[in-house]
């Protein structure tokens, strides 16, 4: 079994866990396997307070909260054992969300987060996690489970891994109206006790998508032709 190192750091950890071909496709197709971040998407991070370095981020995508909570586990030392299971599944971190349903630090799914932006500073190791949505909307049903997914790994205040500072934030076209109740996880909160929120910025050309129509060239599930239409952002 594999264990942490004192000189390995838990921004080095999180990476390894990433296995997926993209990621290491990308790695091998860009200057030096470093993503440079576009000056106004900075802007826009730094704007919620992140503070997000120019260069050394480490950027992920559709990351597997599962290998989030292992690189935790493990950089903390908590699954330290050279050999056999970790942890036993009866031990591994809750939490409830409002409706009463436990959601696990661990699960046998492959749940993940959108974008992960990883940096380290004086603080410690920074996790900025972002949903992302552009051509369908989020319920408020589906946000509280993914935060309280995410309280289960992070803790309610975000701080039950040392030297370790969450940032969190939804991203879309459009901001969000009605995910604004204040049963979110303080550390998720911006100023205004609500989601934060970046804006996403429409791509140059309109989205197209292909799909099953009628005859009137209307989307059915149970239609005889297909048909393209265009997606507005």
């Amino acid at each position: 079994m594999v264990t942490s190192t004192d000189c390995e750091s838990l921004k080095d950890l999180i990476e390894r866990f990433n296995r997926k071909e993209r990621y290491i496709v990308f790695q091998q197709v860009a200057t030096a396997g470093e993503v440079a971040l576009d000056p106004g998407f900075l802007a826009k991070v730094r704007a919620l307070g992140w503070p997000v370095p120019d260069h050394g981020v480490l950027v992920l995508t559709d990351y597997h909260l599962n290998w989030l909570y292992a690189a935790l586990e493990l950089h903390r030392g908590t699954w330290a054992s050279a050999h056999g299971p970790h942890k036993a599944l009866s031990d591994v971190r809750e939490a409830v969300d409002p409706a009463g349903t436990t959601r696990y630090a661990l699960e046998p799914n492959q749940e993940d987060i959108d974008l992960l932006l990883v940096w380290e500073d004086g603080d410690g190791t920074h996790l900025g996690l972002v949903e992302v949505k552009a051509y369908s909307g989020w319920t408020k049903k589906q946000i509280l489970s993914k935060a309280t997914r995410l309280e289960a790994i992070l803790g309610a205040s975000g701080t039950a891994h040392d030297a370790v500072v969450a940032h969190f934030a939804l991203m879309s076209f459009t901001e969000p109206t009605k995910i604004t109740e204040d049963e979110w996880p303080r550390w998720m909160q911006d100023a205004k006790g609500n989601l934060a929120h970046i804006a996403l910025d429409p791509p140059s050309s309109d989205r197209l998508s292909v799909g099953r129509v009628d005859e009137q060239g209307m989307s059915s599930s149970a239609g005889g032709y297909y048909g393209i239409r265009t997606l507005k952002a």
